[in-house]
């Protein structure tokens, strides 16, 4: 005996099992997959969804088990409101994937109707598809709840659509032959017509999302290269500022003073213990408190209230020896650092930019920028200023958010990199 639309009972009622068979395999996966998202998202909405495929799989079960009991039309029903149920939950939630759940809607409630319901009453179920479809399309735009947007989970969600579309049609064609024509005529149609917008989709979409990606992260590169430039034109002022200051006639002198008195290695590094252990005490020491009361610690402190974000300044002479502070300095003698050696440059001189680092003081981000101090009458170095820079001033700079995420990363050379 051939399946058409007009079967007898018993074969409505072995294509309705059939149908549930599917329906079951599909919905069962789907329900665990929105469970294990809605733990993962901490989306109670996704419970929702889980909960309709759960309704599937137990309507599917129910139709297996009472098979003999079953009218085809009472579980034909049931399996189709189920399953507009789970396409409205869809694309209320997850708008990016409406178009192919509006397909799979139609598609489910077509095989349904021709499938396992009378005569009479597949118009009705194929008006009742098409009225879902309808309905997950204009709740992808009108959806009551918040809707998620999420890449990965979109694309899921689209191709678990567009994979039971398929399953779908496949089973559809495999009845094919014993439908009656205007059954033919129908699934034919709505199969070109949905295999025509899906392929659209996938082509539109991935040219779409390459557009889309390219100029981004065209936008993205020039405003990252502009903010750049800003932070690169920042730092050049604050040297220069420094540079400039570093000719002030004062310090200067200060500094000639201090190599003057060329002091011996021996009694530096006296002066120097004697320096680091009353800090480490926390005693009281003449010396220390000398090179930061001194005349060009005030001229220091002065420079800092007129040039916001130098937070410690110092001056050294060509020895390294301290000539004056703004602070308590760790240590008298500062030949060691790191910032002196690359601003010396064995007696060349050369601007030093440090890498950030933390604070304490201040608690947060500063630079160290360090720069030599020249003597204009004999035209050579004769020692360092070193100035301690927040980076407040970067920080605005890079507050207007760019991109997905509105981060931004400042990569400051070394070993390894620094990124801010």
């Amino acid at each position: 005996m051939s399946i058409t639309a007009f079967t007898p009972y018993d074969i409505r009622l072995k294509n309705l099992v059939r149908i549930a068979a599917l329906a079951g395999g599909l919905a069962l996966p789907s329900a665990v997959f929105f469970i294990y998202l809605a733990i993962k998202t901490l989306n109670i909405y996704n419970f929702f969804i889980a909960g309709a495929f759960v309704l599937i799989s137990i309507i599917s079960t129910l139709i297996f088990l009472s098979r003999n009991l079953e009218k085809p039309s009472i579980g034909a029903w049931h399996l189709i409101f189920s399953n507009v149920l789970v396409s409205w939950l869809l694309s209320a939630i997850y708008s990016n994937a409406g178009a192919e759940i509006g397909s799979v809607t139609l598609i489910v409630t077509l095989a349904i109707a021709i499938q396992t319901l009378p005569p009479k009453h597949i118009v009705r179920g194929t008006a009742m598809g098409a009225i879902a479809s309808l309905g997950a399309s204009l709740l992808v735009f009108y959806s009551p709840i918040p809707q998620t947007s999420n890449q990965t989970t979109d694309l899921i969600v689209t191709w678990l659509a567009r994979g039971t579309t398929l399953a779908i049609l496949a089973f559809l064609f495999t009845q094919f032959r014993n439908l009656i024509l205007s059954s033919k005529l129908l699934v034919s149609f709505l199969s070109l017509v949905i295999l025509i917008s899906m392929t659209f989709n996938i082509v539109i979409g991935a040219t779409t999302s390459r557009v889309l990606t390219e100029q981004v992260g065209k936008e993205i590169q020039t405003v990252a290269e502009a903010r750049g430039t800003l932070i690169g034109d920042y730092l050049l002022g604050q040297v220069e500022v420094l540079q400039t200051f570093s000719s002030n006639i004062n310090i200067r002198q200060a500094v000639r003073s201090s190599n003057a008195l060329n002091t011996e290695l021996e009694i530096i590094n006296k002066i120097d213990e004697d320096w680091r252990q009353s800090i480490e005490n926390g005693t009281e020491n003449p010396v220390v408190n000398f090179y930061q009361s001194n005349s060009l610690a005030n001229d220091l402190r002065a420079f800092q209230n007129v040039s916001k974000g130098h937070l410690e300044m110092l001056v050294t002479d060509k020895s390294g020896v301290l000539v004056g502070a703004t602070h308590v300095t760790p240590t008298y003698y500062q030949a060691y650092e790191d910032w002196w050696l690359e601003a010396t440059k064995g007696g060349a001189g050369d601007v030093y930019i440090s890498q950030p680092q933390y604070n304490e003081n201040a608690q947060t981000l500063a630079i160290y920028i360090a720069v030599p101090i020249y003597d204009p009458e004999l035209n050579e170095f004769i020692g360092v200023l070193r100035s301690t820079l927040l980076l407040d001033k970067i920080i605005e700079i890079l507050e207007i958010p760019i991109g997905e995420s509105g981060e931004l990363n400042i990569l400051f050379p070394g070993e390894p990199p620094l990124m801010l």
